[in-house]
């Protein structure tokens, strides 16, 4: 008697009541009930072209998502082929709604092609030494994503809008480059070309899948705070840094430290400074172009306290031996710090020298509420105090012409020459201290007056 064939049916039974791999099993009753809906009623099973199909579904990510689901093994323990393939059908379509997110629309796409050619233009910059295309000339990984870069640029220029599959590969391929052979998020060591392949994962990730991203750096690498050298902040990859017109400070930092190695220079060191007000310390704060140059012209200008302190030939001494060792961001600091104590010794100066003038008495109206004047704006400079104060004689002089204007200001003053009990108070006040803080009170409750219940109520 000739062997009985077998038929697709009842391979998917064996499959179902056999031993084994269970994803093999389950894939291979999927394609069974796949090729018996191609072939006649009956017809013998195809093995070859079985095991074909079964290893292009092991690959496939709906297949995974599908075995991750408890009714699957359930299913196929019925032997129910034609459930198993709606299964997969079902997380393949849930696979596509979750790809949506990564799809470019048609009005990105000129966007996005001015984006991806500012990005491959970055990777040639010579402008800092060798250029990420010529440090990265050996590595595969740099080249796979040259190559997708590049053709999602094609792509972008034709109008052609970038689907969800080029975009998560464009990902994908970032991704690989930045991690490295180890697969260490930030990898091993930072890359030539991490910064454009952060960039444009910033360009076309999720904000919350980038920023998850990021934190996954951040704990490979350790960097618990903003001031470590390989902390990933999302915000601070935006477009503007593969122009330059937007830097890290520490970016900027690096390129200043060259330039105090040729000598010391105060263009070189306002820039340093500014970098340390702008940052607050943080090497990877972002400090655009323009408000770089603002806040050095600001530090330059004649009479600021960063100017009068690069006056000060010992200060100038040890920030020149910072220089020559290479500790830019702790000369930053230190300019900084000695700049603001210098502004607030000068506003001090002002200070006492009004309010000694105020205790003492025997003022006329007119000098007395000059000398209120300049011990407020005085005080107010002190507090406020920064590398770009302005602590000339005239700048305290125009800061207390301006509060003498204030009607509140005249107020204050007018009590101070009617209600010898207030006078006394304020100048015992200026004497014991030195701080005038009692005035500034008395200043801000005569502009702000507090309301009675009644007054409070009739007001809403």
């Amino acid at each position: 008697m000739p062997d009985q064939k077998e038929t697709y049916r009842s391979y998917i039974h064996r499959m179902s009541t056999g031993e084994g791999d269970p994803g093999s099993q389950i894939a291979g009753m999927i394609a069974a009930q796949m090729l018996m809906a191609e072939a006649p009623p009956g017809a013998e099973v195809d093995e070859a072209r079985i095991l074909e199909l079964q290893d292009k579904l092991i690959r496939q990510t709906s297949f995974l998502k599908m075995m991750q689901d408890p009714e699957t093994p359930e299913l196929a323990a019925r032997g129910d082929g034609t459930g198993l393939v709606l299964k997969l059908a079902d997380k393949e379509n849930e696979r596509r709604q979750e790809l949506n997110i990564y799809a470019r629309t048609p009005e990105q796409a000129p966007a996005d092609a001015g984006f991806l050619k500012n990005v491959l233009s970055s990777l040639e910059d010579r402008s800092h030494g060798k250029s990420p295309l010529q440090l990265e000339q050996n590595s595969r990984r740099f080249y796979d994503m040259v190559k997708e870069l590049d053709a999602a640029r094609m792509a972008c220029e034709q109008g052609a809008a970038l689907d969800a599959l080029q975009v998560r590969k464009l990902i994908h391929v970032c991704q690989r480059y930045i991690d490295g052979k180890e697969k260490i998020p930030g990898g091993e060591q930072e890359r030539a070309a991490y910064q454009q392949a952060m960039c444009t994962l910033k360009q076309f990730m999720p904000e919350e899948e980038f920023s998850r991203y990021c934190r996954s750096i951040n704990r490979a690498q350790k960097a618990k705070s903003p001031a470590h050298s390989r902390y990933a902040d999302p915000g601070a990859f935006e477009a503007g840094r593969l122009s330059g017109d937007v830097r890290t400070a520490k970016e900027i930092l690096w390129d200043a430290r060259r330039e105090l190695s040729r000598g010391i220079k105060l263009t070189d060191c306002a820039t340093v400074a500014a970098v340390q007000e702008l940052s607050k310390g943080n090497p990877n704060a972002l400090i655009g172009k323009e408000e770089l140059e603002k806040t050095k012209q600001k530090l330059m200008s004649p009479g600021s306290a960063f100017r009068k302190t690069m006056s000060d030939r010992t200060a100038l001494r040890h920030f020149a031996s910072l220089a020559s060792k290479g500790k830019v961001m702790e000369m930053g600091r230190s300019m900084v710090t000695a700049a603001r104590e210098h502004s607030v010794r000068t506003a001090q100066w002002h200070m006492n020298r009004s309010s000694e003038a105020l205790v003492k008495g025997n003022l006329s109206g007119k000098a007395a509420v000059d000398h209120l004047a300049n011990v407020l704006s005085a005080r107010e400079i002190a507090v406020s105090a920064s590398a770009q104060s302005q602590i000339t004689n005239k700048a305290f002089q125009q800061k207390a012409e301006t509060l003498k204007n204030d009607p509140s200001f005249a107020d204050l003053a007018s009590r101070y020459l009617k209600e010898p009990a207030f006078q006394t108070r304020i100048n015992h006040s200026l004497q014991e201290n030195n701080s005038a803080m009692d005035l500034e009170k008395a200043y801000e409750e005569t502009k702000n007056p507090v309301k009675t219940p009644e007054e409070a109520l009739n007001s809403h």
